[in-house]
C-alpha cells in the first residue's frame, strides 16, 4: 500500500472515531472541529449505500464490456479459448491500472469504483488462468493446485497494494483450496491453519500495520480458524471430506477410536482457545468466533449422541443461552460503573445513528440518501369575497 493511502486511512480512522465520540457526547463541537482540522482527509469517500451502488454499477459495466469484446471478436465460439484468455488478461491489466489511477489521480478511497475495478481484475485474471490450464489438459488435482495458488497470489497482491475488503478472505480461501489438492490435504490444512491463524492474529493486532491491512489480516484469521476446525472435525474423518478429488466411490474407511477421540478433543479445544484469547486480549472477533465454533461443537455432539426429541434439545439450549445472558447482565449491573473484569455491557463510544443493513437495503430500494420530506399542510389562504345588495355590490 502506498504511504499516502495509509496516512489517509489513519486520518479517516481518527475522524470516524471522533464522530462517534461526539455522537455519545464524549466531546463537544469545538473539540470535534479541532480534530477535523488537524486530521484532514484528502480522499473522496461516500456512504455505504452509495458505495455499494457504485461498486455494482462499475462491476456490471465491466462485465458488459467483457461480453461485448468477446462477442465482437467471436471469442466465445469453439476453439477460441486461447484468444479469450489473452483478452481476459488484457482486461485484467487494464482494470488493475484503472484501480491504481483511481486511488492515485482521482484520490478515491472506499468509494466503490476502485474496489469494483480490483474485483474485475481478480475475476478476469482468474478466468484467464483457468482457461490456460484447461488448454494444458491437466488433471483435476494439478489444475486446482495451480489455479487456486495463482488466485491466492493475485488476491494477496491486491491486498498488499490496495487493501480492499474481502481480499484477505479470498487469498486465504484460495490457499486452502490449493492445499486441498495435495495428497495429505488434511495435514496440510491443519499445519497451514495453525501457522496462518497465528501470523494473521499478530498482524491484525499490530499497530505498525495500516488499518486496511489489519482488517484484511482479521479476515485471514477467520478463514484459517474455520479451515482448521473443518480439518479436525470428526465428521470429516468419518465422511471422507478430504477424499472427494480422489473419486473414491467405495465405502468410508473405518476410523480408529483413538483418532475419533482426538478429533473430539480438538473440536473442543479450538473454541476454548479462541475464547481464552478473546478474554485475555479483549478482542470481540476471537470471542465471537470461539462462541460460534463452540455452538457448532455442541450441535455436533448432540447429533453424535442421537439425543431425542430434537425440539427438547433445542429448547434446553435456548434456555441455557438466555440464562447465561441474564447472568452476565446481572454481573455487570452489580459491578461499579458496569465494568467487570475489564468488560462492560455499555456501548464503547459507538454512534447509535449508524444505519443497519436493513436500513441500507431500504435506502437502496428507494434510491434516496434520506427520507423524503412530507409537504407541509396547506394553511389559510384569503381569496376575497363579495358584499352589498340591491344592485350595489363590491369585492374584497
Amino acid at each position: 500500500m502506498r504511504p499516502e493511502i495509509r496516512r489517509a486511512d489513519e486520518r479517516w480512522e481518527v475522524l470516524a472515531a471522533a464522530a462517534e465520540w461526539r455522537a455519545v457526547r464524549a466531546i463537544d463541537d469545538a473539540q470535534l472541529a479541532a480534530i477535523a482540522e488537524r486530521h484532514r482527509d484528502d480522499r473522496l469517500r461516500c456512504k455505504p449505500a452509495f458505495r455499494l451502488l457504485f461498486f455494482l454499477f462499475t462491476f456490471f459495466a465491466g462485465q458488459a464490456l467483457w461480453g461485448f469484446v468477446a462477442t465482437l471478436g467471436g471469442l466465445l465460439h469453439a476453439g477460441g479459448a486461447t484468444a479469450h484468455a489473452l483478452v481476459l488478461s488484457g482486461l485484467a491489466i487494464l482494470a488493475g491500472y484503472g484501480a491504481d489511477e483511481a486511488t492515485r489521480t482521482h484520490r478515491l478511497r472506499a468509494f466503490g469504483v476502485e474496489e469494483a475495478l480490483v474485483a474485475l481484475a481478480l475475476v478476469w485474471s482468474s478466468g484467464a488462468i483457468f482457461l490456460g490450464l484447461e488448454r494444458l489438459q491437466l488433471g483435476s488435482r494439478p489444475a486446482l493446485a495451480l489455479g487456486a495458488g495463482a488466485l491466492a497470489l493475485l488476491a494477496g497482491g491486491a491486498l498488499w497494494r490496495w487493501g480492499p475488503p474481502l481480499t484477505g478472505a479470498l487469498a486465504a480461501g484460495a490457499l486452502f483450496a490449493a492445499l486441498y489438492a495435495l495428497s495429505a490435504a488434511r495435514a496440510a490444512w491443519i499445519s497451514a491453519g495453525v501457522a496462518l491463524a497465528f501470523l494473521a492474529w499478530r498482524a491484525a493486532t499490530d499497530p505498525r500495520w495500516s488499518p486496511a491491512h489489519r482488517r484484511r489480516c482479521a479476515e485471514i484469521f477467520v478463514v484459517a480458524a474455520l479451515a482448521l476446525y473443518f480439518a479436525v472435525h470428526v465428521s470429516g474423518l468419518e465422511g471422507g471430506w478430504f477424499r472427494w478429488l480422489a473419486r473414491d466411490g467405495g465405502p468410508d474407511r473405518a476410523v480408529p477410536e483413538a483418532a475419533r477421540s482426538l478429533a473430539w478433543a480438538a473440536m473442543a479445544a479450538l473454541p476454548a482457545v479462541l475464547l481464552a484469547l478473546g478474554l485475555a486480549r479483549r478482542r470481540r472477533l476471537a470471542l465471537t468466533l470461539g462462541a460460534l465454533l463452540g455452538l457448532a461443537t455442541a450441535a455436533s455432539a448432540v447429533d453424535a449422541l442421537d439425543l431425542e426429541p430434537a425440539w427438547w434439545v433445542a429448547l434446553a439450549g435456548g434456555v441455557a443461552l438466555v440464562a447465561l445472558a441474564l447472568a452476565a447482565r446481572t454481573l455487570f449491573a452489580g459491578a461499579p460503573e458496569r465494568i467487570a473484569g475489564g468488560f462492560t455491557d455499555r456501548p464503547l463510544f459507538e454512534a447509535s445513528g449508524r444505519g443497519s443493513f436493513l436500513e441500507i437495503g431500504a435506502t437502496l430500494l428507494a434510491l434516496s440518501p434520506a427520507p423524503r420530506e412530507s409537504e407541509p399542510p396547506p394553511g389559510f389562504e384569503g381569496r376575497g369575497g363579495e358584499f352589498g345588495g340591491g344592485g350595489a355590490s363590491g369585492k374584497f
